[in-house]
């Protein structure tokens, strides 16, 4: 359930600010992600 929050918080920033930064998605995600390859994964929602 903690990343589907995550997810949603990234997907409510993004709306806001019109983009997402690899920063922004990095610091939702750093304890969740070990490779920052798979930020690309995450990218898709």
């Amino acid at each position: 359930m903690r990343k589907k929050k995550i997810i949603e918080e990234l997907i409510k920033e993004g709306k806001e600010q019109g983009y997402l930064t690899y920063k922004e998605i990095e610091k939702y995600l750093a304890d969740d992600i070990l490779d920052l390859d798979k930020v690309e994964d995450y990218m898709i929602f």
